[in-house]
Order: structure tokens, then sequence, then C-alpha cells
């Protein structure tokens, strides 16, 4: 989601993207050991019970939950920052450790949103490109939200800076 447009401040706008983040890491963490002890103690009482074969089993149950929550959790843990000013459009991805720029020049950048090539099934794609180079930009977004930052990108970027494309990408 757009969680901030920072318009006029100085010679340029900004629009900030990030995935919608659920819970915060406490959130998951207290989520983890309160499934994992109800969990652990049913197996835990079990084995006590005689049925000892439950607890390896529910030990990997813990294990894959722990696993997923990870997962999912670091997924929300990403940002991009689309920076428009003067003549150039930037794309700063910031990726758990990594961090990506791409820049443009703003003449010749184009909005490109790519429509699903099976509609219903899979997402429409957006992309800012220029001279043969294009870097994607909120996959992790909705299409209507996706749809809604196109808009916003030509409003900032100028008439003439977009391309609707069934085949792009």
């Amino acid at each position: 989601m757009v969680t901030a447009v920072v318009g006029r401040a100085g010679d340029g706008d900004r629009l900030i993207l990030k995935p919608r983040a659920p819970m915060s890491p406490a959130a998951v963490a207290i989520l983890f050991v309160s499934v994992s002890s109800a969990i652990l103690g049913v197996a835990f009482i079990c084995g006590l019970l005689g049925a000892w074969q439950v607890l390896p089993m529910s030990s990997l149950v813990v294990v894959a939950l722990g696993l997923g929550l990870m997962s999912g959790f670091r997924r929300t843990q990403i940002d991009e920052v689309v920076s428009i000013r003067g003549g150039t459009v930037a794309v700063d991805k910031h990726l758990r450790r990594k961090t990506e720029h791409h820049e443009f020049q703003r003449g010749w950048a184009q909005v490109v949103l790519a429509e699903p090539k099976v509609p219903m099934v899979d997402p429409s794609r957006l992309f800012i490109r220029s001279h043969g180079r294009q870097v994607e930009i909120g996959a992790f977004l909705d299409d209507a939200e996706r749809y809604e930052l196109a808009a916003s990108l030509r409003r900032l970027m100028g008439p003439d800076r977009y391309y609707d494309s069934c085949s792009a990408g």
C-alpha cells in the first residue's frame, strides 16, 4: 500500500510503498509462543499417557509453524521509494539487507501497466521503463492499489508518460 506521498517538498515528489504488515515482530513472537505452548503441552500430556509418538510429530508441527511465521513476516520487511525530482525518476528498493537503486531520465521514462496474461489468475504488473531498462514496482500491491499507483505516477511524471500493454513485462 502507498503509505506516504510527500508532495512539493523541495523540488520533487516521493511515493513510499510498503506491504501491509498486520502484526509487529512482538505480536508474531507472542503468537508463536502461545500456539507452540498449546501444541507441545498437549503432546507432553499424550507422552505421559503413553502415546510418545505424538512428541516428535508435534515438534515438527512447531518447527513448520515457526518457519511459516518467519517467512510471512520477512515478506513484509521491504519498502520501495519512487522519487521524482527535476529531470530524474529514481526507484530505491530496500529488500531486507539489500538495496537496489534505479534511475531514469524523466523525459524518457514511461509508466507501463501490464495487464495479466490470464485475467482473474495472474496479477497485473507495474513498471517504470526507459531506454530498454525497466524496474517493477509495487509487486506486493493488489490490482486496485497498483492501478491507483499507476495513475498517481502518471500525474506526477507529467503527460504522455505511460504505456498500457497486455504483453509488456
